[in-house]
Order: C-alpha cells, then sequence, then structure tokens
C-alpha cells in the first residue's frame, strides 16, 4: 500500500466516523461524500479518479463495515468503476446494485421489480441484474421511473431492504456486463463489509469482556469466555484473509472463483461471529442504546446480500466439478497467479 493510499484511508475513516452518526436519508450526508470524492476511487485520474487498485479499494471497503456507514458509498464506487468501463459517464449521486426481475426490451423498457438491499436515498440510479433465462441483462434504471415508492422495508435496523416496482420504466443495457458478474461485485463489497464489522463486533466483545465481571471476576478471565473470543478472533482472520485474497486475484484477472470462496467464508463468518458477540456481551448487546448491534445486523443482512451460502456453495461447486477444472486449491492458485 502506497503512502498516498494509507493517507486517503486515514481520511476516509475520519469521514466515515462523521457518516455514521448522521442520518443517512439527510441530503448533506450524501454531499459530504460527493465532496470528498471517494466514489470515484476505482476510476483512473483522467475521470477524476484515484486509480485505486482492488487491493487497496478492498481496504476502503472494509472501514465501512468497521464503522457501520448506511450510505451506499461502496456500491457507488463500483457502479461508478463498470458504468464508466461500459462507455456511460459518470453519474453523479448514489447509485445501486442490486437484483431484479422482470421483462425488458429497448422498446417497452423495464417492467418488475427491483430488491435494493441496503439504505439508499429517496433519489438514486441503479443498475440491476435481471437474470431472466435466455435473455440475462444488466440494467441502468432511474428510481424516478418506478411506478410506485420503495416498499416493504425489512431486515435489520439501518441496513434493510426494500423493493422497487417499474412498470415501462426506462432502461438502459449495460453491454458487456452480466448478471454473474455484477453479483459477483456485490459479493466482493459485502464480503469486505463483513470483514470489517466483524472486526468492530470483535474489538467492542473485548472490551466488554474486560469491563464486566461476574461472581467477582472480568469476564475475560473465565476460560469459557476466551474460548469464545478465540474463536471469534479467527473467524475475523479467515474473513480479512479471504477478502485480500479475493482483491488480490481480481487486480491479476476476473477473480471470480476467488470472490466465491471468500463470499462464502464471509457468509460463515457472519452468522457464527455474530452469535458469539451477542452471547458474550448477554442481554445489553440487543438493546438500541448499545451500539453492538448497528454491526450485527448489518452482518446479518450482508450474509443474505448478493449470494447466501448455498448459492455461493453451488457456484463453488459447478466450477470444481468441470472436466479438467482441479481442486479448489488450484483453482485459486492458477488465478491468482494469472
Amino acid at each position: 500500500m502506497s503512502e498516498q493510499m494509507n493517507m486517503i484511508l486515514d481520511s476516509l475513516d475520519r469521514l466515515y466516523v462523521d457518516l455514521a452518526a448522521m442520518d443517512p436519508q439527510a441530503s448533506e450526508s450524501w454531499q459530504r461524500v460527493e465532496d470528498f470524492g471517494v466514489c470515484n476511487l476505482f476510476l483512473d485520474e483522467s475521470q477524476s479518479g484515484m486509480d485505486a487498485s482492488w487491493v487497496e479499494g478492498a481496504a476502503a471497503l472494509r472501514l465501512l463495515g468497521l464503522r457501520s456507514v448506511a450510505l451506499p458509498v461502496g456500491e457507488t464506487m463500483i457502479a461508478r468503476h463498470l458504468l464508466c468501463a461500459a462507455g456511460f459517464e459518470i453519474l453523479q449521486g448514489p447509485i445501486a446494485i442490486a437484483i431484479g426481475k422482470g421483462e425488458w426490451s429497448e422498446d417497452d423498457g423495464f417492467s418488475g421489480s427491483v430488491t435494493l438491499p441496503s439504505t439508499f436515498p429517496s433519489s438514486m440510479h441503479v443498475i440491476a441484474a435481471i437474470d431472466k433465462p435466455g435473455k440475462g441483462a444488466c440494467l441502468l434504471l432511474d428510481s424516478a421511473g418506478a411506478g410506485s415508492p420503495a416498499d416493504g422495508n425489512h431486515g435489520y435496523g439501518e441496513h434493510y431492504q426494500s423493493t422497487l416496482h417499474f412498470a415501462n420504466g426506462p432502461a438502459q443495457l449495460i453491454p458487456n456486463l452480466s448478471p454473474d458478474r455484477l453479483i459477483a461485485f456485490g459479493a466482493f463489497l459485502r464480503t469486505a463489509q463483513i470483514a470489517g464489522a466483524l472486526s468492530a463486533a470483535l474489538d467492542m466483545t473485548i472490551e466488554y469482556a474486560k469491563i464486566r465481571s461476574q461472581f467477582g471476576r472480568e469476564l475475560l478471565k473465565f476460560q469459557a469466555i476466551q474460548q469464545q473470543i478465540a474463536v471469534l478472533t479467527e473467524e475475523v482472520a479467515a474473513i480479512a484473509s479471504a477478502s485480500a485474497s479475493a482483491a488480490l486475484t481480481m487486480d491479476k484477472g476476473s477473480g471470480q472463483f476467488a470472490i466465491a470462496c471468500a463470499k462464502l467464508r464471509a457468509n460463515q463468518a457472519a452468522g457464527a461471529g455474530a452469535l458469539i458477540a451477542h452471547q458474550v456481551h448477554g442481554a445489553i448487546g440487543i438493546t438500541a442504546e448499545y451500539s453492538l448491534h448497528r454491526f450485527t445486523n448489518a452482518l446479518w443482512q450482508w450474509r443474505s446480500d448478493f449470494g447466501n451460502d448455498r448459492y455461493w456453495a453451488e457456484q463453488i461447486g459447478r466450477r470444481i466439478l468441470v472436466e479438467g477444472a482441479g481442486t479448489p486449491w488450484a483453482i485459486l492458485t492458477e488465478e491468482s497467479l494469472a
């Protein structure tokens, strides 16, 4: 990591701390993001970007989870990169990455629904993966073209899901971007965010175990608590390694298989890690006044975003079963050394 990128990450960390304390729906929250220029992280300098590698970008995406930023900063970073690569002009404002269902054509536009997997301002663009048999595509949509406001806010805390419904809404086809590839980019984002959120949960758990006493002893001195924290530490280290490996492979090629492995491992770590954090904290961990829920709610949501355990396990299995594909380790090393 270059000295310049380390300085950028330090500044981003301070920005994210401020954003986490602000209302994500307030216009000034997103204006802070635009003023910093963070959403151009993956664009080259000719596009007013920072020309970051995926390894460098993964560190910035991890900070979003570490600081519990509910705004779609990471989604917009990746969306602008994909749109510029496809020849689109840089779009201002937040951009969602989502999965949708429905029908579309160049003449009639898009009719269907799109699920937004995060908290978004009321006005934004959406890159949606529409997986229609024989005609899968990625479309650029505008929320203003939705027939009704987002509904069905469901999920956990600030990190909820909502659905937009379109009826012949204007849609632009994004060339050379498949639904599978877009989902993979979303999975990479969530993997990095899970790594950050789980690390924050670990820090809170250790600190709580130090100050909380039971039967006249600090919780941290009980062997059972030490074992749980050790397991949580292992989960944090595992997902950090998986996220870094996926980013390194993306810098060398597509990284599709590495992303699949990383997201599956992240999903498993999110579930196990959140459970341990709440077990150590006890009842206080689920109270609104205590901030642990900001991270664990996100973990429970993100493990389902852009592919749950079954989805990515099937993707990995199909790749391995391809004749001559080799072992999982051979596939991973082949991608990373390409």
